[in-house]
């Protein structure tokens, strides 16, 4: 989270450590802090352009590797 005086808290599953109560950080970026997090994520949405023959080629090369990774035969 984010304060009115641009201080980044954070809390829960941070740096593999279960934080329950926020505390600040001297990140300069809410990312920055996502960064520590044990959970792999975006800061924003993956957008495909299907129109756009310029970058189709690494757009699929980018979900095959994804399908990749996330097979899990188990």
């Amino acid at each position: 989270a984010v304060s009115y005086d641009k201080i980044i808290f954070v809390w829960g599953d941070f740096y593999y450590e279960k934080i329950t109560i926020p505390f600040p950080t001297k990140f300069s970026s809410i990312y920055d802090a996502f960064s520590y997090s044990p959970w792999r994520c975006m800061h924003k949405p993956l957008i495909v352009f299907k129109n756009s023959s310029k970058y189709v080629e690494e757009v699929l090369d980018i979900l095959e590797f994804l399908e990749e990774i996330f097979d899990d035969p188990v």
